[in-house]
């Protein structure tokens, strides 16, 4: 079994995921 796709799969959707996380981050409002 080649799980190559697969592994190329989870790194997009890595790299997709912290990009959205980045965005929000710096959209949500600071209250410490």
């Amino acid at each position: 079994m080649n799980f190559n796709w697969a592994n190329e799969l989870a790194k997009n959707a890595l790299k997709t995921a912290q990009k959205r996380i980045d965005s929000v981050l710096d959209i949500a409002p600071e209250d410490e």
